[in-house]
C-alpha cells in the first residue's frame, strides 16, 4: 500500500544533530535519523523504505513523528520495561506470593495483592509505570524460575 510521501525540511542544527545520530546512536535511532536525512533528500516513503529494509508504515510514522515532535521522536524507547532484580524481589515479598502446589510441571502461587494494586505502587515507590499486564508478565516469568 503505497504512502503519502513526507518531505522533511531541516534547518543548519537538525542536521547537525541527525548526523550526529546517524553515527552514535544506538541501530533503532540510527535508522530513523536515516529515514529523516532521507526525507529531507526528497526520497519517498517507498524509497526510503526500500533503502533501510523496512516498511513503508514505519517510514511514514517515524517521519510523521518527527514532524510534530521533533528530533526527541528519533531516540529509540525501551521496548519492555524492566524492574531491577532488588526491586522484584521487594514486589514479590511485599505482595506477598506464595507457593500454593503443583500440578505436574506447572506451580500454583497466590499472591495478597492484584496486578492492579503492585503496578501502582511501583509506579508511587519507584517511579515506573507498567501495566498490570506487564506486571503479571515480569512476576510470572519471575515465579517460573523458582
Amino acid at each position: 500500500m503505497a504512502r503519502r510521501n513526507v518531505f522533511i525540511v531541516l534547518d543548519r542544527s537538525e542536521i547537525t544533530t541527525l548526523e550526529h545520530f546517524m553515527k552514535k546512536a544506538d541501530f533503532r535511532t540510527r535508522k530513523r535519523a536515516q529515514a529523516v536525512w532521507l526525507s529531507h533528500n526528497m526520497k519517498t516513503v517507498e524509497q526510503i523504505s526500500k533503502e533501510l529494509n523496512c516498511s513503508e508504515k514505519a517510514v511514514y510514522t517515524w517521519l510523521m513523528k518527527y514532524k510534530k515532535y521533533g528530533i526527541k521522536s528519533l531516540s529509540a524507547r525501551d521496548r519492555k520495561k524492566k524492574l531491577a532484580p532488588e526491586q522484584l524481589d521487594e514486589l514479590i515479598s511485599l505482595s506477598g506470593w506464595s507457593f500454593i502446589h503443583s500440578k505436574g510441571k506447572s506451580k500454583q502461587w497466590e499472591a495478597r495483592w492484584s496486578f492492579k494494586k503492585m503496578s501502582l505502587w511501583i509506579k508511587d515507590k519507584w517511579g515506573i509505570t507498567l501495566s498490570p499486564e506487564r506486571v503479571r508478565q515480569i512476576i510470572h516469568k519471575k515465579l517460573a524460575g523458582i
